[in-house]
């Protein structure tokens, strides 16, 4: 099990963003504690900076990385 090394730094982690219907500790379990490398953000962040990550991204968004990603290519 690896934790995500933007615990201490991510917007979604610590809660500042928009909430949105679903389970957040559940996510944060899968994304940020188990798996960080699946994280839509983490993903961005990585490829692109973090300066590109869009404000309100949750972890399972991985479409909208994915076509940033492509989209900077």
């Amino acid at each position: 099990m690896e934790t995500c090394e933007y615990l201490d730094s991510c917007p979604f982690y610590l809660g500042t963003i928009e909430r949105k219907a679903v389970d957040i500790e559940k996510l944060k379990e899968e994304y940020c504690r188990k798996s960080p490398l699946r994280c839509a953000r983490h993903m961005i962040s990585v490829a692109l900076g973090v300066e590109k990550i869009p404000e309100g991204l949750y972890p399972d968004e991985k479409m909208v990385a994915y076509e940033l990603i492509a989209g900077s290519a």
